[in-house]
């Protein structure tokens, strides 16, 4: 009985103070973490509201085969990186219209809808295949903003 007693004490010592792997004291850790932060710490540098959707832009990009950093440059263009949204569709800050709309734009119910929709609408367009092959931005502007070379070089700027 006393074998079975301690056997039993030990056994609790040692598998009661153990954590599952799943607790682990090691969080888990974003293999994207770099480039999240660089989004972060740019869109701080403008004061953005879209700061806290860092994570957003890079795993959407990710998700759609997107750089991350044309989908922030576009957002910088079009709103001023979400700070000069229209009054009809406050986040949505990429300039994504929608002519069916009373406003004329794609009313998003949040950041992160306008994020993960752009990043889908781009990233499946084959306007983003052939920016990628060429590796123009002027690819970009054609269908979007008239061929506009000015667009082109803002967003080129920003990214």
């Amino acid at each position: 009985m006393k074998w079975i007693k301690l056997f039993l004490i030990i056994f609790l010592i040692y598998y009661g103070t153990r954590q599952p792997a799943y607790l682990s004291s090691a969080k888990y850790q974003d293999p994207n973490l770099a480039q999240i932060k660089r989004v972060q710490t740019f869109l701080q540098k403008y004061n953005s509201p879209l700061q806290d959707n860092a994570v957003d832009f890079v795993h959407a990009s990710e998700k759609y085969h997107l750089d991350f950093r044309v989908l922030v440059a576009i957002s910088g263009v079009e709103s001023g990186f979400g700070k000069n949204t229209p009054s009809c569709a406050v986040y949505n800050s990429f300039g994504f219209s929608n002519p069916g709309s009373f406003c004329r734009w794609y009313n998003f119910s949040s950041y992160r809808e306008a994020i993960w929709t752009v990043a889908q609408a781009l990233g499946t367009s084959r306007t983003y295949l052939r920016f990628q092959q060429t590796g123009s931005i002027n690819e970009l502007s054609c269908p979007y903003n008239n061929c506009s070379q000015d667009w082109a070089g803002k967003v080129a700027w920003f990214s």
